[in-house]
């Protein structure tokens, strides 16, 4: 009787110099799976000056010693994250509520090349039980996995981890720029009882004044309009509501510069959603609209300034926060001359477009990694 050929398959998208076909085998003919044990009650620790210990949802505290010396590749099998796949660096206790795919025995598989290959092949449909979800060894016996030579894992492996450590690279950025621009923030505003901020332009030394958001911006609230989703006509036009973009439609509420704060809905009064917007949008009524009064104050200060006030002795309700509009037309403010207000609405302004920038790069950078892995990871069969 002939032997049976084995399968053969190709990637939608391979690097140059691959041409060998990849081909298919049990999962556990690759790895060495097991169930490392748990740490000693006694060798667990109340700071973080040990150990990191790696359980079913992830990193659960620290530990005197531990277990495993290499990164490894580890599954939750455990609870509501059972069967999610995570890359665990080591020196690191896992315990006995996750299931290691250790490579280094067989040496067949590239971690990086395994710990990816799962992410674009999930295993959350392997997981069993209900009230106590769980991933187990046995129902993982028949799960196969398609892969090319060592040399092509490695090269696929180390391409996606450079592009994941990009990624969080744009996102430390990002945190940084955030925290620098409130800090900042704090600084070129006056705060409590102060006076004058505690950083200034050297060229301005004029006496800041006490006013009112009523005092020196204008509501357009009468102009918004809400219209429930089915109703709404698909188009360019960015539809809001209290905390952004909620979808595109057809037509607009308003046309120019505006600043758009959450009258409800709101769900984190140490970060109030404060927007500025420019051309044509659309405002449902969960938003307040405001805009400068032109020689009273500048667009652009006036949103940093709604930015530097504390909302939580503001907003009123207890599950879901309402900012009224007296209480935002009343909402006491000091401002400098108009000429010191556009430069530090200017100053602020950049950076928060800076920080956008950085967002947007990192939006891309996720499609391209999504698309990326999809293409690198998916076969089709190779018909003989």
């Amino acid at each position: 009787m002939p032997k049976k050929l084995l399968a053969r398959f190709e990637p939608l998208r391979r690097f140059k110099g691959f041409n060998v076909p990849w081909t298919e085998d049990k999962l556990f003919n690759l790895v060495k799976p097991y169930h490392p044990t748990n740490p000693h009650p006694s060798d667990l620790l109340t700071h973080e000056q040990g150990y990191p210990v790696f359980g079913a949802n992830g990193y659960i505290g620290y530990a005197q010693t531990y277990n495993h010396d290499l990164p490894q590749v580890v599954v939750c099998a455990r609870g509501n994250n059972a069967g999610k796949i995570n890359l665990v660096n080591a020196p690191v206790w896992i315990t006995a509520n996750a299931l290691v795919l250790q490579t280094e025995t067989q040496q067949q598989l590239d971690k990086l090349f395994l710990y990816y290959h799962l992410h674009n092949n999930p295993l959350e449909s392997y997981v069993t039980g209900g009230a106590q979800p769980q991933l187990t060894k046995g129902s993982l016996n028949n799960f196969k996995l398609v892969y090319p030579e060592l040399a092509e894992q490695e090269r696929i492996g180390k391409f996606l981890h450079l592009l994941l450590e990009h990624i969080e690279l744009t996102q430390s950025k990002i945190q940084v720029w955030q925290e620098f621009t409130q800090k900042l923030r704090q600084l070129i505003f006056p705060q409590g009882k102060q006076e004058l901020p505690s950083l200034r332009f050297k060229e301005f030394t004029q006496p800041w004044q006490n006013t009112t958001v009523k005092q020196i911006g204008q509501r357009f609230n009468n102009l918004r309009k809400p219209v429930t989703s089915h109703k709404r006509v698909p188009g360019t036009t960015p539809y809001y509501g209290s905390t952004g973009i909620s979808s595109y439609i057809d037509g607009y509420t308003h046309d120019g510069e505006y600043i758009l704060i959450a009258e409800d809905g709101a769900s984190d009064l140490n970060n109030y959603p404060v927007m500025q917007t420019s051309g044509k949008i659309w405002v449902n009524n969960h938003a307040h609209v405001l805009q400068a009064i032109p020689e009273q104050a500048d667009n652009d200060f006036l949103a940093q300034a709604l930015k530097n006030v504390n909302y939580k002795v503001l907003v009123n309700g207890s599950s879901r926060f309402k900012l009224t509009t007296v209480v935002l037309d009343n909402i006491p403010l000091k401002v400098p001359h108009l000429d010191e207000q556009r430069k530090i609405g200017k100053l602020l302004s950049n950076l928060e477009q800076h920080i956008k920038g950085l967002e947007e790069f990192l939006a891309h950078l996720h499609k391209q990694r999504k698309a990326l892995i999809n293409e690198l990871l998916t076969v089709n069969p190779i018909e003989d």
